[in-house]
């Protein structure tokens, strides 16, 4: 994997797949990272599973270790931080709610990345109601691609999608949603080679 270089944005992941899960059940997928993208999905649809493997392919690159990524076509930028920031859970020890845990990670991540930095913000805002998170969560988006972070930003908060971000900001952002592909369980068969019947309405 060649190091893309200070002009050429977080580089491009050719081939980026799981490397954790059984080659029968990755998916690969293929894309350029040039600034944040701002991906939504339904649940269980893979944008954890496109970050995490993302991350950890920007850290063997770094480390001169062999990624999951295809040798042809990947070029990944060389980071001075790298930031992932996952689901929220209180914190009784320390005196924080899920919330406080959320701002705490939020506070730091501004304080150590920069235009250098590739980060990871997975399901912000989840701590509060939703109409609070969707703002909360719009809000810090928007400073990180005026800071010029670049990275995923993955979220349920569909309002997000209808607020207008600043000029700087909405120049550095695309709307991403993961592609899904329908199968019938019942006539195929699972992925394990077991079958799944129906319920009585129809349904899977």
């Amino acid at each position: 994997v060649r190091d893309a270089g200070p002009g050429a944005g977080a580089g491009t992941f050719a081939g980026l797949w799981p490397y954790w899960m059984d080659g029968s059940e990755g998916v690969p997928n293929t894309f350029r990272l040039g600034g944040m993208v701002l991906l939504t999905a339904p649940n269980m649809s893979g944008k954890t599973t496109l970050m995490r493997s993302c991350a950890a392919a920007a850290l063997l690159s770094a480390c001169g270790f062999r990624a999951p990524l295809q040798r042809k076509g990947s070029t990944v930028r060389r980071f001075d931080a790298l930031f992932l920031r996952g689901a929220s859970a209180d914190v009784p020890t320390e005196g924080k709610s899920a919330f406080g845990a959320e701002m705490t990670d939020i506070c730091a991540m501004m304080e150590c990345c920069g235009k250098r930095s590739l980060v990871f913000v997975d399901e912000l805002g989840r701590g509060t109601s939703p109409r609070d998170g969707t703002v909360i969560a719009f809000s810090v988006l928007e400073d990180m691609a005026v800071r010029g972070m670049s990275g995923f930003f993955a979220t349920h908060l569909h309002g997000m999608l209808r607020l207008p971000f600043v000029p700087a900001a909405a120049a550095r952002i695309t709307r991403q949603r993961m592609g899904m592909r329908e199968r019938d369980v019942a006539r195929e068969g699972t992925d394990d080679g077991g079958r799944r019947g129906r319920g009585h309405d129809g349904e899977e």
